[in-house]
């Protein structure tokens, strides 16, 4: 696997390489907010957090607390004939355990049956109406973690490859990525 770290401004975009034999991805964020500062808590005035866990700031502030240190975060993730298998690490505590936690409320969310996230988002409404027809699998490593996703069929596999590209674009752009609407895959339109 090949990785670039690039030093270029916060708001630039990371390195990506392709390896084509492999059809493998990987990128590095750079710039970005390091350092103190930035760090979202978990809500104010005992209200909750909307997951289930009074302790643990909610998926929002996880997502908002990634974008705001993306700069840390390393992630590379391949195309599989069912699906994808990718990294994501941080040598930065926080950022390892916000990536950890991220990962885990979003197999929660998508094994409840319950909330959908970025329902505006035609690729991530997509993917909480196919997620009985995949699966994931995730290893916990000292910096983050490894998740490898299969699909039972050819949108579902589609999606997973899509939602993995589009992850990294989160890493890569930041909020302006977060903001735009993704599209459903081609073989996924009629569905």
């Amino acid at each position: 696997m090949v990785q670039f770290k690039l030093s270029i401004p916060t708001l630039a975009i990371m390195a990506f390489s392709l390896n084509s034999s492999q059809n493998k991805y990987c990128c590095h964020a750079a710039g970005g907010r390091r350092g103190k500062g930035g760090v979202r808590g978990n809500g104010g005035g005992g209200q909750g957090n909307g997951n289930g866990n009074n302790d643990e700031p909610s998926h929002q502030e996880i997502i908002q607390n990634l974008l705001d240190h993306r700069g840390d975060i390393v992630r590379s993730y391949t195309n599989t004939p069912t699906g994808i298998k990718a990294s994501t690490w941080s040598l930065e505590d926080n950022v390892s355990g916000w990536l950890k936690t991220h990962v885990r409320q979003m197999k929660e969310l998508v094994d409840s049956d319950s909330d959908v996230i970025r329902q505006w988002d035609d690729l991530f409404q997509k993917a909480f109406e196919l997620r009985d027809y995949h699966d994931m699998r995730v290893n916990y490593t000292d910096n983050g973690v490894e998740v490898e996703q299969d699909g039972e069929n050819d949108c579902a596999v589609a999606i997973l490859q899509a939602h993995a590209k589009v992850v990294s674009l989160f890493i890569e752009r930041g909020r302006a990525e977060t903001r735009l609407n993704h599209d459903v895959p081609e073989i996924c339109e009629n569905l």
